[in-house]
């Protein structure tokens, strides 16, 4: 029996442990496969992740709990009263979540706001990896994985995040770097390409919901 079979609907909740909440200010840029092996070769770190995209008609604001459902089961709840308000705000103008596990058992739930230029709202909070990873699969939720490599520039320190695709994104590789403000002067590597902040087409949700773009 799956914790799923466990667990009746509206019954099973995630404790809420500890969130983060603010503005995410990144630009992001493609990268060119050749260039590949010099990112890997500079990288310090590699990460395994996994993320869907739940329809945006299964997430459910639960008011009396201060908490939020996806396909009818509780993963968050007595979120503070600050955020609950700017997320039911987010939600009821059509932003979605996004469901992350970084392998083997983190888990993450995340609703982001619209792109205005490089930032953007940004809410998340930890939920049980395997519970949200077996909702995912068993509603085949547009989904994509990747292994992540974190590259540090040797003058300036900037930290990028590479993301290398696998299955049907396989061949895409997009470079970001997250910012303090829309302002910051960074270096960029050679190995960067065109520069896609802000737009959807390049987003997550879209390549999970509709693949690479053709251009």
């Amino acid at each position: 029996m799956t914790d799923l079979e466990k667990n009746s609907s509206h019954d099973y909740c995630c404790p809420l442990l500890g969130s983060t909440m603010g503005i995410e200010i990144e630009r992001r840029f493609l990268v060119d496969e050749v260039n590949l092996n010099e990112i890997i070769k500079g990288a310090s770190k590699s990460l395994s992740l996994s993320q869907w995209y739940p329809p945006i008609g299964t997430i459910e604001m639960i008011p009396e709990r201060q908490g939020l459902a996806i396909s009818s089961r509780i993963l968050i709840e007595g979120i503070p009263d600050n955020e609950w308000r700017e997320v039911c705000t987010l939600l009821s103008k059509g932003s979605g979540a996004r469901i992350r596990v970084r392998k083997p058992v983190e888990g993450w739930l995340t609703i982001k706001g619209k792109w205005e230029g490089a930032l953007r709202k940004e809410f998340e909070w930890p939920v049980d990896a395997a519970i949200t990873q077996q909702l995912a699969e068993r509603d085949e939720w547009p989904g994509l994985s990747k292994r992540r490599l974190l590259w540090t520039a040797n003058n300036s320190g900037d930290i990028w995040e590479i993301d290398v695709f696998k299955g049907v994104q396989e061949g895409l590789i997009i470079a970001e770097i997250e910012l303090e403000s829309e302002n910051q002067h960074i270096e960029l590597p050679t190995w960067v390409g065109e520069e896609i902040t802000g737009i959807d087409k390049w987003g997550n949700c879209s390549l999970a919901m509709n693949g690479i773009p053709k251009s």
